[in-house]
């Protein structure tokens, strides 16, 4: 075990973490050890609770699930023949472990997504997970019965196409994908990652009125296809580089569709472009961080504007703090399951911090980054089990 610590130790000191360490140390003068970094990292990783088999309760038969349900073979669970009483369900479609999209356990991303809407383990929300690949039965079992594959939900094994067909007629092209259903009525489909706030604020609620949603639902839907309509225009007006008339389209539409992340940037591009023709570099980036201050849950929308916020040496000059923000979003908004991911955002918070000298923030993100990182979180688990890892 000394000398698998050892080993372990010396693969973290080959990181691209530890070599940042070793630049700000040349940088600042510190000369703090990285192995106190990585021991302190250690310390603040605090291991998840157990998660218990969730206990789906009584189920409603009906005529749109239960044909569905019945053709499953379900694993965590002795057979559904139906949705969960009175509850939110959500339904998240695998694909199956080794796909070439790299999707991992099922449920996984869904747990995320719940755990950032505060609905995970929420009396009044279940989840099923169906799986989508008839012909890989053996493999999902044997996947599911290992540590790597475990979930509390209930995954219903398909021995056809149909749950093919029910993505199909859902329209289901991105995955991971979700259905939201309550009461048997559907709130909400698409890709889980992009569930709008307003389904988690209905799964929320402790009664549902039918009609109620449906006229909401009929709101939203019109505003929606009022929005695209919009969108369409302002795609032809550039075009047709018609730039004038397509600044004054989305100037005209800015209030109405103000709570849409994509709009809501879109205008901010057009905004700033007016700035960057003054030469106001600060205001610029000011416009952009209003929008990341709106949104602080939308990762595609952060990604996508500090993209924007790099894109030229005179923003980069004000940039520090909105792109710290953006980072921090992505890191908080990610659904891959993948702590790599989370630890390369602080790690590029760090190496930022050293470009504007702000040295203590650097350590920081570099605890951070080191506590996200899953090597670290091997070596956490072997040093518990040696007692301490003493040398």
């Amino acid at each position: 075990m000394e000398e698998a610590l050892q080993d372990m130790e010396k693969a973290l000191s080959l990181t691209s973490i530890s070599k940042a360490w070793t630049k700000l140390q040349q940088l600042s003068g510190n000369k703090e050890s990285f192995q106190n970094l990585v021991n302190q990292a250690v310390v603040e990783i605090k291991p998840a609770p157990p998660r218990k088999m969730q206990e789906m309760g009584v189920v409603q038969e009906d005529k749109q699930y239960t044909p569905l349900f019945s053709k499953l073979k379900w694993f965590n669970h002795p057979g559904l023949t139906g949705l969960p009483v009175g509850k939110t369900v959500f339904i998240s479609f695998w694909r199956g472990h080794n796909n070439i999209l790299g999707e991992t356990a099922p449920g996984r991303a869904l747990d995320a997504v719940l755990k950032k809407h505060e609905l995970l383990d929420h009396p009044g929300v279940k989840a099923v997970v169906l799986g989508l690949n008839p012909s890989a039965e053996k493999q999902m079992r044997d996947y599911l019965s290992g540590p790597e594959g475990w979930t509390p939900y209930p995954v219903g094994i398909p021995s056809d196409r149909s749950v093919i067909e029910f993505c199909d007629l859902l329209k289901l092209d991105s995955f991971p994908a979700a259905v939201v259903v309550r009461d048997g009525t559907l709130l909400w489909a698409g890709e889980i990652k992009k569930m709008p706030e307003w389904v988690a604020e209905t799964a929320r609620l402790d009664s549902f009125d039918k009609n109620r949603f449906a006229e909401e639902d009929a709101k939203r839907k019109a505003r929606q296809q009022a929005m695209y309509a919009v969108i369409k225009k302002s795609f032809e007006l550039r075009r047709e580089k018609k730039f004038d008339e397509y600044q004054k389209l989305i100037e005209e539409n800015a209030g109405q569709f103000s709570d849409n992340g994509w709009f809501a940037s879109t205008v901010a591009e057009v905004r700033a472009e007016k700035a960057w023709k003054e030469k106001n570099y600060r205001k610029m980036v000011d416009i952009f961080d209003h929008v990341l201050e709106r949104f602080p849950r939308e990762d595609s929308l952060a990604s996508y504007i500090l993209k924007i916020l790099n894109g030229s040496e005179e923003m980069r000059k004000y940039s520090y703090k909105a792109a710290r923000r953006a980072l921090q979003i992505m890191r908080d908004s990610n659904t891959r399951d993948d702590g790599g991911y989370n630890a390369a955002c602080y790690e590029v918070m760090m190496n930022m911090a050293m470009e504007k000298k702000d040295y203590a923030q650097a350590r920081k993100d570099a605890v951070n980054a080191l506590r996200e990182l899953p090597l670290v979180h091997q070596y956490a688990v072997m040093k518990k089990k040696s007692g301490g890892g003493k040398k």
